[in-house]
């Protein structure tokens, strides 16, 4: 459910016009045709176009050509969910793909909610002590 994908699609070998990389319950589309993904600009370079994908809990990141188009997006993925899938109207022409599930960034057990807390007052104040001018 958390992982890093990147796949490098051979154009020269693909004849889809669109190719829609499913993520769980979110598509990610690519306009081969077009050289879109996202409304930018995502023009192939030597025939190919790499799509990474940075999938966490709450949050997405895609990004086209190492950095050519790159897309962050808070999603609320279904926990149910947790299926990728490639499709295309055409033939896809795959180089290479990589797939590597992530595990927890931080050790411990993980938060049993999402509430922010803006503790910026308190912090505020004691920056404004410690100048020693409370």
């Amino acid at each position: 459910k958390v992982f890093d994908l990147t796949i490098d699609l051979d154009l020269g070998k693909s004849t889809a016009k669109t190719v829609t990389l499913q993520v769980g319950d979110l598509p990610i589309v690519l306009d081969v045709a077009g050289h879109k993904l996202y409304d930018r600009t995502a023009s192939s370079i030597n025939g190919h176009t790499k799509l990474r994908v940075l999938r966490d809990w709450g949050q997405f990141e895609v990004f086209a050509n190492d950095g050519q188009v790159v897309h962050t997006q808070a999603h609320p993925f279904a926990s149910s969910n947790a299926s990728i899938s490639l499709s295309g109207d055409g033939a896809i022409g795959i180089a290479s793909a990589d797939f590597h599930q992530l595990g927890r960034a931080w050790g411990g057990e993980a938060a049993k909610s999402s509430v922010i807390v803006d503790d910026t007052a308190e912090w505020d104040r004691a920056v404004y002590y410690a100048s020693g001018e409370g």
